[in-house]
């Protein structure tokens, strides 16, 4: 029996767009639509993809023939490989317009609704060196770079990194993280030069043998860190010889855990986060309100346009003192604080339970106590009496993850008819498809990208929508009990 075999093909593309997460944009000579990482809009490429594809077609940059005048040299090393930072080979100016244009170009072809103009994207004022959570994996065999096989001088032992992008079991060994503080590279370089000296083993994804497997570093704005150290089941004592011995060199970090995860994957959210040395949490200070950073907690990874972009939802809100906030998605409760203090009461909702202990440990620390959380499912919880005696909120702000709101969600808050919502996404095009749902009962007023993550493709969008003078009333028994 004779396999059809995929052959590679060659051919010359010139990048028309940029796409976010496809990258540039082209189209190849028989029409078909392709995307190529690393494409800047104007440039003809060099590319190869695989035959036979599909009608949209992913294609790897062979060269670059005709560069775009504002291309530059990527500065990481590592660029290209590890797939965290796919704009480093644009300026940062020329990395707005991408993203502004991106947005626009998924609200002319996705929306249904009457849209105002894109405003400029909101920068950040730091553009490397922002994050504040980094995760790493552990790997019992480094991959190796191509310009790296062959050289007989270069062993793929052990390493400690980043996946390889679409790869969960290829590590590619980091010298630095120009994302993260530098501190951060250095913690990680120290607890991986000690792992080896000891002897420790690197978890292998495939055979699921190995005592160290990932890695997290968190930090505040105060200067402390958090060191997260992921084992296999039953090393325990691993975490700790290699704590007893770094301790002593890394004051700056305030808190030790480790979490053993007997599992066969990553995931670490069921699993409990044990304190080896020093203190249970970070302290983090958002607009004059203090939060605590658990291991597992989710925060915003970059702090300081993340206080930006709360702000920016407050501003839009318009909150007044008499106003009652409902925020779908709250996380820790970090927006339902920033922007409820000024409200009668705001009601946060979040699936997470460590995220809803930590936003009602936060209001009762900051004298919040017109703040009132609750955990389950956002849809669950809004048909149950003790919600629906709030009543009607004024402002309702919604945060979901990256696959937007359910259709029966978006009907859940047509009925409620809050007279604002402050939508903010982290995916524009499933934010245009829940907008398309809820432009018949409101008006889409702004439009405003968010650049949370210099260098990367990622990019938040906020929206304002006002409930039309002519929309249905709201039903009574959506909101009373």
């Amino acid at each position: 029996m004779v396999r059809n075999k995929k052959s590679p093909v060659r051919e010359m593309v010139t990048i028309e767009s940029w796409a976010g997460e496809g990258g540039g944009v082209g189209r190849l000579s028989d029409g078909r639509v392709v995307f190529v990482a690393q494409g800047l809009p104007g440039e003809q490429v060099e590319v190869e993809y695989l035959k036979p594809a599909g009608r949209q077609v992913h294609a790897r940059l062979v060269q670059v023939i005709q560069p775009s005048p504002e291309r530059q040299l990527p500065p990481c090393r590592h660029y290209g490989y590890c797939g965290g930072c796919q704009l480093q080979n644009a300026p940062y100016s020329l990395q707005l317009a991408l993203k502004r244009a991106h947005v626009e170009s998924i609200v002319r072809q996705l929306g249904t609704f009457k849209a105002p103009e894109v405003e400029e994207v909101l920068p950040s004022e730091e553009v490397f060196f922002y994050r504040n959570k980094m995760d790493f994996a552990f790997a019992h065999r480094r991959y190796l770079l191509p310009e790296e096989l062959g050289n007989p001088e270069i062993k793929p032992g052990p390493a400690c990194g980043f996946h390889v992008a679409g790869a969960f079991d290829r590590v590619i060994r980091v010298e630095e993280c120009l994302l993260q503080h530098p501190l951060h590279n250095q913690i990680r370089q120290a607890i991986e030069k000690e792992a080896l000296a000891h002897g420790f083993t690197f978890y292998n994804a495939r055979t699921h043998q190995g005592q160290l497997r990932g890695l997290i570093l968190r930090c505040n704005r105060r200067g402390e860190w958090m060191v997260v150290l992921v084992t296999s089941a039953q090393c325990a004592h691993v975490a700790q010889k290699l704590f007893n011995t770094l301790i002593p060199r890394f004051p700056q970090v305030v808190s030790w855990y480790f979490i053993e995860n007997p599992k066969k994957n990553d995931s670490i959210l069921d699993l409990p986060a044990q304190l080896w040395y020093g203190q249970a949490h970070l302290v983090e200070t958002i607009d004059g309100l203090r939060f605590r950073i658990h291991p597992k907690s989710f925060f915003q990874t970059h702090t300081a346009q993340a206080e930006k972009l709360y702000l920016l939802a407050r501003e839009m809100a318009e909150v007044g003192s008499d106003h009652y906030l409902l925020d779908f998605y709250c996380g820790a409760g970090t927006t339902t604080a920033v922007i409820g203090q000024y409200c009668r009461q705001a009601v946060g909702i979040d699936v997470s339970p460590e995220a809803i202990e930590d936003a009602k440990v936060s209001a009762r620390e900051n004298g919040l106590r017109h703040l009132t959380f609750f955990c389950g499912d956002v849809e669950t919880l809004l048909k149950l009496p003790a919600l629906k005696s709030f009543g009607r909120p004024d402002i309702l702000v919604t945060d979901p993850p990256r696959a937007g709101m359910t259709p029966s969600l978006c009907r859940q808050i047509l009925h409620l008819a809050p007279h604002k919502i402050v939508y903010i996404s982290c995916n524009p095009a499933t934010q245009v498809r829940d907008l398309n749902l809820l432009s018949s009962h409101y008006e889409v007023v702004r439009l405003k990208p968010v650049d949370m993550f210099p260098q990367t493709r990622h990019i938040e969008c906020v929206a304002l929508l006002r409930l039309r003078p002519d929309a249905p009333a709201p039903l009574p028994s959506t909101f009373a009990p």
